[in-house]
């Protein structure tokens, strides 16, 4: 594999993968060797392709027959649950969970590949991360994407407070986190039961809701800060504090789709106001909800936000009475329905029987 990937030879390279895949059809474990997962990470495009569009020439397509094999073989090991060993074995025996090496980030967008593949069915994407019967492997998987995304989060977030870190470090950091946010907000879009155990598991057992939370309050208060004293028209949010924006939205919405746990969580966890803001507002007491709330005041702004928004307060609130409850006592300070439902035409309602939430269009309420 080494001479074909030295000489650039592709058509060596995708007998030697495919080899590879009937062997693990055959039952040879390969996906915790290091220097062979790494390998084959590296050769997922052709060289030629990448100095093709380094140089700005055209590139009609960059897979080939070795990058559809690599794809097939990545993908069945995430259908086995694999996909954490594949993850550690590129770093060896110093793999670090708040790092992100770049044969790892290419091992993440092959993934994200996989979950987006247009022709499987919705209720199955969760099975490309791991299929055993009793889905004990896609749980271990979505465990360890929480883990891990939640750690690199939290190092953005430090890396921001103090302020050093080095450039390409973050950039694949930044690229891992968005890659990764992706991922769980496509598997976890199925309506099953396995597919609700895996939500509850990722709230429970990790620290993923709490670190979102605090991440969306982070991108909401830098694009505050940076547009304190503009009008609407006037709002600037670029594209990377869009998707991040919309990727934490429609995370947390997925997370808390019927799970109480998951939405108790999002209430009950503190997000603080940096001192960098105005002085009225620092200090000033908030949680999950408050900043999912609020952050959709920049929906005019944020391609997609105002729709993932809609469903995520729904999902959050639906058969929730604390929740419920929050949300009126800060309509009641005029906090949130005059501030931020009212600006994105919606008005929040509970049927008081069946607890069921609906976000009503003022239009169709003033008729």
């Amino acid at each position: 594999m080494l001479c074909a990937s030295k000489s650039n030879n592709r058509e060596a390279l995708a007998a030697i993968v495919a080899a590879l895949h009937n062997m693990l059809t055959s039952g040879v474990e390969l996906s915790t060797n290091s220097l062979l997962m790494s390998t084959i990470l590296r050769q997922l495009i052709a060289a030629d392709s990448i100095k093709g569009l380094i140089q700005g020439e055209s590139s009609e397509n960059l897979a080939d027959t070795a990058t559809e094999w690599i794809v097939i073989l990545i993908s069945k090991y995430c259908r086995e649950g694999k996909l954490p060993s594949l993850y550690r074995a590129v770093s060896g025996e110093n793999f670090v969970i708040e790092t992100c090496l770049p044969e790892q980030l290419v091992l993440l967008h092959c993934v994200r590949s996989i979950v987006d593949d247009p022709i499987g069915q919705t209720t199955e994407r969760y099975g490309r991360l791991g299929s055993k019967v009793d889905g004990s492997d896609s749980i271990a998987t979505h465990l360890f994407l929480s883990e891990l995304l939640a750690s690199l989060l939290a190092r953005r977030l430090v890396t921001k407070q103090v302020g050093i870190s080095r450039t390409e470090d973050m950039t694949l950091v930044n690229s891992a986190s968005s890659a990764i946010l992706y991922i769980l907000s496509e598997t976890l879009t199925a309506d099953s039961k396995e597919t609700s155990q895996i939500r509850m598991s990722m709230g429970q057992n990790t620290e993923l809701i709490p670190v979102v939370c605090k991440a969306l309050g982070d991108v909401y208060d830098r694009i505050t800060l940076r547009n304190s004293g503009r009008n609407v028209r006037e709002t600037s949010v670029d594209y990377d504090e869009q998707a991040q924006m919309v990727g934490l939205v429609r995370l947390l919405g997925n997370l808390a789709y019927g799970c109480k746990v998951n939405q108790d969580t999002i209430r009950q966890t503190a997000v603080p106001v940096p001192g960098s803001v105005s002085g009225a507002r620092h200090g000033e007491e908030r949680g999950g909800l408050h900043v999912l709330l609020s952050c959709t005041a920049y929906s005019h702004a944020c391609f997609t936000l105002r729709e993932w928004a809609v469903v995520a307060i729904r999902n959050v609130l639906e058969n929730n009475p604390a929740n419920q409850e929050l949300v009126e006592q800060l309509e009641a300070k005029q906090g949130v329905q005059s501030a931020v439902m009212k600006d994105m035409g919606f008005q929040i309602s509970v049927e008081p029987k069946s607890g069921k939430v609906e976000l009503r269009t003022l239009d169709k309420i003033n008729e």
